[in-house]
């Protein structure tokens, strides 16, 4: 009888690089590997089955509570639980260190691979375990496998699948109005973007770009520098198989840009940054960035669709991307009471405000 056996790598695992693959940037090894610190907490976990590989999935072991609180599970799950936000930590994430978009990556057997991952988090020492902004499928899987997992609803991601083969094949995938809206971003903004291939080593078009994306970072509450910007810009760019940047304005001083990654066949983008106006309008250049600049060099490389990010998902919709639920699996730490009648009722609501219809916030397979 063949044997199953799952296996414990440290991150970064260069020598597997082109054999592991992910329908995500997220949850692929070239982003996991780039995120890893060189401590020993990042693991890569691989499930065979005799010589095949069943799936995989990277673990990051947190052992303070992170400054940010996208990736912090007291922070996501907030009032439904009791306890301190410390209680939660070490927190090991598990598919994902950062990023909203994280899929399992499991292949034949996918129950009893998914199984064997579990076993291998489970042996590394931690006082709680989070799967962030899983998809729907994912999430199931989850909670159907141990329902100790606590599903949040937690954002919607969007993607513009890549139908077109030009700006003019773009606009017609779009209403009457929402053509008009993107026409009139357009005009204002002088056209799409420029846009350029870059390396993550000393690129000056990098280094312009930073202050930009500190301007935005600021604007929505994080704090940043421009060092510290550039060093994170360039992580990112090596953690995909190829980087592009879309930008208005002089190269040397750009007025708004986009990092976007290219990886198993989609374009990510990561981040932008924007100067604004005095009443914090864009000039058009927010979505031609985000969206315009992005798709159609998409359709041009012959790319499945474009990743847009979570959040603000009826401006992207508008653009059109198409939004999907991410949903956060929290296993809470030992002591710790979650109020799971709230949290069907908070996932309903959100559904309900997320346009996602009556009974979209109850996840298949999760008792309440």
């Amino acid at each position: 009888m063949t044997e199953w056996d799952t296996t414990r790598t440290s991150l970064p695992a260069t020598p597997l690089m082109d054999t592991l693959t992910s329908k995500s940037l997220y949850s692929g090894l070239h982003w996991n590997n780039a995120f890893a610190e060189a401590d020993g907490r990042a693991m890569l976990h691989v499930v065979r089955h005799g010589s095949d590989v069943e799936g995989w999935a990277a673990s990051h072991l947190l052992p303070q509570r992170t400054s940010n609180p996208v990736y912090d599970a007291p922070s996501i799950i907030g009032d439904l639980a009791d306890g301190a936000p410390e209680d939660w930590y070490p927190q090991l994430l598990v598919g994902a260190r950062n990023g909203q978009c994280n899929p399992a990556n499991l292949l034949g057997d996918e129950t009893q691979a998914l199984s064997q991952l579990l076993d291998s988090f489970q042996q590394i020492e931690a006082s709680s375990m989070a799967w962030l902004y899983a998809d729907t499928q994912t999430a199931e899987r989850l909670v159907g496998a141990d329902d100790a997992f606590v599903p949040i609803l937690s954002e919607m991601d969007c993607t513009i699948p890549v139908r077109f083969n030009d700006l003019d094949g773009y606009l017609q995938i779009l209403t009457g109005k929402l053509r008009y809206g993107v026409r009139r971003d357009l005009k204002q903004s002088g056209g799409l973007p420029q846009s350029e291939v870059v390396g993550a080593a000393g690129n000056d078009l990098l280094t312009a770009c930073a202050p930009l994306a500190v301007k935005t970072q600021t604007r929505h509450g994080a704090s940043s520098t421009p060092e510290g910007m550039l060093r994170y810009l360039s992580k990112c760019v090596a953690a995909a198989e190829e980087a592009v940047i879309f930008y208005y304005g002089p190269r040397e001083q750009p007025s708004a840009f986009s990092l976007a990654l290219i990886e198993s066949d989609r374009l990510w983008v990561r981040l932008v940054g924007l100067d604004y106006g005095p009443d914090g309008e864009t000039f058009g250049r927010y979505p031609g960035v985000l969206a315009y600049g992005p798709a159609v060099f998409a359709a041009k490389r012959g790319l499945l669709e474009v990743n847009v990010g979570a959040g603000n998902s009826t401006f992207k919709r508008h653009r059109g991307a198409v939004a999907e639920p991410r949903w956060s699996l929290l296993k809470p730490p030992a002591g710790v009471t979650v109020n799971r009648a709230f949290v069907s009722a908070r996932n309903e609501a959100r559904a309900t405000e997320w346009g996602l219809g009556s009974g979209a916030g109850i996840l298949g397979g999760w008792r309440a």
